[in-house]
């Protein structure tokens, strides 16, 4: 009987070390691995709350949570280092702020009924985190610096996947 608990922590264990060791051995990212960089093509929306829209933009699949949601970090020439909810991210009505202080806790119907932008951006590019992540400085980290410098130089689709 020992010998069979025995077996099942150890199979356990396995099975655990198994899981955790999984997103390495398939090589996936994580959200917190991407960097996510964007331009509006009419309106700057850059202090209004994101929502993430099905793929034929006609209702919202997901919407900030009960944390406070972020604004994007302002790069030159008109671009946006992160802030947005994927390429598929529409805006509603309400600043961020305000989302912050009084809006954690509205349903997603809710929201739909304040969608203002659809389709806002005119370039959307996702890369990975590793060649810009500086140990200070920057934005958590990320080398906004050199990513000025790709803008500046033309090279983002250098470093980062264009999808829109």
């Amino acid at each position: 009987m020992k010998e069979n608990k025995y077996c099942l922590k150890l199979l356990t264990l396995a099975l655990i070390s198994l899981i955790l060791s999984s997103c390495f051995l398939f090589n996936f990212d994580s959200p917190d691995d991407l960097i996510e960089i964007h331009k509006f093509k009419g309106q700057d929306y850059s202090n209004y709350v994101p929502v993430s829209l099905t793929d034929d933009k006609t209702k919202i699949h997901s919407a900030p949570g009960l944390w406070p949601t972020q604004w994007p970090v302002k790069l030159v020439n008109g671009y946006y280092l992160n802030g947005a909810l994927g390429e598929n991210s529409g805006y509603v009505s309400i600043t961020i702020e305000d989302y912050n202080e009084n809006y954690t806790k509205i349903g997603i119907d809710s929201l739909n009924k304040l969608v203002i932008e659809r389709d806002p951006y005119l370039e959307f590019y996702r890369g990975d985190l590793d060649d810009f992540w500086v140990e200070e400085g920057g934005y958590y980290g990320i080398d906004t610096a050199a990513i000025n410098n790709l803008i500046r130089n033309g090279n983002l689709e250098k470093y980062f996947n264009r999808l829109k």
